[in-house]
């Protein structure tokens, strides 16, 4: 069996990359005219410390509300099955790290001066702001078709890093910023000319006055460049030909002694497995709780199990609501994106790009600390207002009003799969609905979370239990509906079960 990997609606697409911070994926468009989406996976190692979640987010917002032109534009940051999903305008490719181990068109010395002049603009923004990027490489500096760099990853090193003061992360981010300008230097830069001492001296004019200086020193500089260097010819050509094709999905194979296991639509966990008189494992990738279980036997043996997001007549889930939605602005509708924050790459233009160039250099120090300082209190209060709306504020949803739970009346034979069917009757309302699935073999699901559609008075959702091996059993499903809107701690919850029989000779 073949299964599509979804996210946020979206299949991913064949490609993908590893990073410091998870995984990158291409989400592929909706329709031929629209453009592929970038999905990075977070580790989720680099989730389990307190407050990891929410740094994340606040580094996110903040990052986003600045709307730089030199950083991909951030699209949603989404819980789904487990996983955190950073979804951005674009795909992280390609890299300057793609373009330097391609085989392609060669970029020339005035591609070094765009990226390094775009990449300085963008870093000491992010300075001004008391953001840092936190692990610049050529690995994340990314080129938009039009030759635009931009910073892929920006504050996640401060937000998912090691605990570094900002200060630290900045001049850190200084020193990998004149790592870069050595590396393109040396790679599209003739030794010995002209433009290949003007970036060595920006280089060592970073480390010794900073990226103002350093900036000061590359403007300057412009007459030893190409005379055409503002089209970004070379730049272009080269960022073109080190291209990858994003639209073809991924598919897993599962083999067949899994069982035909799937949960809901990718925002669920998986649901599990019960195999009478077997106890085998596969290598497949882990899904959280996933368990075996034998009739007569009180252990259990877990086995991590494959998910299988295709679920044709499954119950769907959207979106996993948590501490990463947004307060909705005006005029965003119910199906609204969790975080907003407009285009990431700069109109295509001439003037427009002469006017990276023109671009004045930053306050003097006193000054810019003054801004800083003025800029960072907005900041901070503006992000205390909204981590209260993420995590404080109470989210209205559906009132559940009765569950029930359908399961198969049918004896099940060797190898069948029981489709166990759950029903909320709720009010209608749009909103969250927290509930669990407890099986007789002793397994809970743990907490999932169903979010309702405006109108939808009866939610669906689906528990799919494969049974394998010999013997009988008899499998009982109970279904708990535990928060709504209107619910507290201390109510109990809404509960419905269903059972079924299994026999294989």
């Amino acid at each position: 069996m073949t299964t599509a990997a979804v996210v946020a609606g979206r299949p991913l697409s064949g490609w993908s990359r590893d990073t410091r911070w998870g995984t990158w994926y291409a989400l592929c468009p909706e329709s031929a005219d629209a453009p592929s989406l970038g999905a990075l996976r977070i580790d989720r190692a680099l989730l389990t410390p307190r407050g990891a979640r929410e740094r994340l987010a606040s580094a996110v917002l903040a990052v986003g509300r600045l709307r730089l032109p030199g950083v991909p534009a951030t699209v949603d940051l989404v819980a789904e099955a487990g996983e955190v999903w950073l979804i951005t305008a674009r795909p992280p490719v390609p890299t300057l790290a793609d373009l330097l181990a391609a085989d392609g068109p060669r970029p020339d010395a005035g591609s070094v001066a765009s990226v390094l002049n775009e990449t300085a603009q963008t870093l000491l923004t992010l300075h001004a702001t008391r953001l840092a990027h936190g692990s610049l490489t050529v690995d994340n500096v990314v080129l938009a078709p039009d030759g635009t760099a931009l910073l892929a990853e920006s504050a996640l090193g401060i937000a998912l890093g090691d605990d570094m003061p900002t200060a630290s992360a900045q001049r850190a981010d200084i020193a990998a910023w004149a790592a870069v300008a050595r590396t393109l230097g040396n790679a599209w830069a003739a030794a010995g000319t002209p433009e290949a001492d003007l970036f060595a001296r920006c280089a060592a004019t970073a480390e010794s006055d900073g990226l103002v200086a350093a900036r000061a020193i590359l403007v300057a500089g412009r007459e030893v460049l190409p005379a055409d260097f503002l089209r970004r010819t070379a730049l272009r050509a080269a960022a073109a030909a080190a291209s990858v094709d994003l639209t073809p999905p991924v598919t897993r194979d599962v083999p067949p002694a899994v069982g035909d296991t799937a949960g809901e639509t990718p925002t669920a966990p998986d649901p599990e497995t019960a195999v009478p008189g077997r106890d085998d494992h596969a290598g497949l990738p882990a899904v959280p709780d996933t368990q075996l279980t034998v009739p007569g036997r009180a252990d259990r043996v877990s086995r991590p199990a494959a998910p299988d997001e295709q679920a044709t007549v499954l119950g769907k889930r959207n979106r996993t609501p948590d501490v990463f939605r947004a307060p909705a602005t005006e005029g965003d509708g119910d199906d609204g994106i969790l975080l907003r924050f407009g285009p990431g790459v700069p109109a295509d233009e001439q003037e427009t790009l002469r006017a990276l160039w023109r671009a004045a250099a930053p306050a003097p120090v006193r000054e810019r600390r003054r801004r800083a300082w003025f800029g960072a209190t907005v900041v901070l209060t503006a992000l205390a207002v909204v981590v209260w709306l993420l995590l404080l504020r109470p989210t209205a949803g559906p009132t559940v009003t009765a569950a029930e739970v359908q399961a198969p009346t049918r004896q099940l034979h060797c190898g069948q799969t029981a489709d166990v069917i759950g029903v909320m009757t709720t009010d209608g309302r749009r909103g969250p609905v927290t509930y669990r699935w407890l099986r007789s073999d002793g397994h809970d699901s743990g907490e999932l979370i169903h979010t309702a559609r405006r109108g939808d008075r009866s939610l669906t959702v689906h528990l799919r239990w494969t049974v394998r091996g010999s013997g009988s059993f008899q499998g009982t499903a109970r279904l708990q509906v535990l928060h709504w809107s209107g619910s507290d701690s201390g109510s109990a919850p809404i509960e419905a079960e269903g059972s079924f029989r299994y026999s294989c000779p």
